[in-house]
């Protein structure tokens, strides 16, 4: 009898262990190898891969920033983690300091259709509040990477339905705004997927 247990759990044992491995192996067989073209970075966001690149080229609008993104095979990119802000953030900064004077950068983000004026009166769709605002890249996730400037976003005589970020030597450090999305700035964000290795 006592064999028999021993048998029994002998058994059990190599049973888990040949399951755990075939799995560890299933896994391996799962994981994607991605990259981003050249002068692009990589991040891992929810949804998969994601590349962005920070273009400096003045535009006259978030539309043409858009249209310019979309010529690259990418949209206008929203910012994800924490790690897509610092990097944004510091790229912003340079360019800031390179050109020493104030620097504004479309990024892909709107005000929710839902809450644009004159529609938008329910409480979540006023000037303060966070969530009246997504990210159009359809793939950024949350809305806790959007770092307003203080008394941002005050949709000023209620047409500020696009965002950009703000960079100026003073107190402007990668800060976000609501402003108008037929306006100018000095450049843009723009992501696209990873490209899968082969």
């Amino acid at each position: 009898m006592v064999k028999i247990f021993y048998f029994i759990l002998i058994f059990s044992i190599i049973t888990e262990v040949t399951s755990y491995q075939q799995q560890q192996e299933e896994e391996e067989d799962c994981i994607v190898e991605t990259e981003c073209p050249e002068g692009w970075r990589k991040f891992n966001r929810k949804m998969g891969a994601w590349c962005i690149s920070l273009v400096v080229n003045g535009v006259k609008s978030q539309k043409e920033a858009q249209v310019n993104c979309e010529r690259m095979g990418a949209t206008l990119s929203g910012i994800e983690s924490q790690g897509e802000y610092s990097y944004v953030q510091y790229k912003g900064n340079q360019i800031n300091k390179n050109l020493n004077e104030v620097t504004w950068l479309w990024i892909g983000g709107k005000r929710r259709s839902e809450c644009l004026s004159p529609k938008g009166s329910a409480a979540e769709c006023q000037p303060m509040a966070n969530n009246a605002f997504e990210w159009s890249d359809g793939v950024a996730v949350g809305t806790s990477q959007m770092r307003w400037a203080a008394g941002q976003p005050d949709n000023f005589r209620g047409n500020e339905d696009c965002l950009h970020m703000q960079f100026d030597q003073a107190q402007r450090n990668g800060v976000m705004n609501d402003y108008p999305c037929d306006q100018v700035a000095g450049g843009y964000l723009c992501g696209k997927r990873a490209s899968i290795l082969e």
